[in-house]
């Protein structure tokens, strides 16, 4: 049991800051270029930060179960935020699809930046609490 647990918690963390790491990413992305190319660069990027984000739930849930689903402050600090992270980038997505049709890409970039300022700041604060 204890080897299950010390496996999730590695492949969590991992996940966690990939997570990290594709949100900095889609950050640059976000700041550089216009057009239909910036929109598909953004575009192919979404799946991948999406499926680590699913891996990071999956891990999650295995750790539960070991932990006997003692809820302490920083898990449910991490499920508070990780549903925070889905809006956002929920919200995000729609910032995207109404920028391209309206060809607002400017104004996009100024939201998506503030979207995932707050998006990073939630990953280091369920992180680190």
């Amino acid at each position: 049991m204890q080897e299950l647990y010390e496996m999730s918690l590695s492949l969590h963390k991992f996940f966690v800051w990939v997570v990290f790491g594709l949100s900095v990413l889609h950050l640059v992305l976000s700041q550089v270029g216009s057009g239909m190319g910036y929109v598909k660069r953004i575009r192919l990027l979404l799946p991948l930060y999406y499926a680590c984000l699913a891996a990071v739930l999956i891990t999650g849930a295995v750790i539960l179960p070991v932990l006997k689903f003692e809820l302490s402050y920083s898990v449910i600090i991490m499920i508070i935020a990780f549903i925070a992270m889905i809006g956002i980038g929920a919200m995000g997505y729609k910032k995207l699809k109404r920028a391209y049709f309206r060809q607002e890409i400017q104004e996009y970039k100024k939201k998506i930046r503030v979207l995932i300022g707050i998006n990073l700041a939630l990953i280091l604060v369920a992180s680190f609490v």
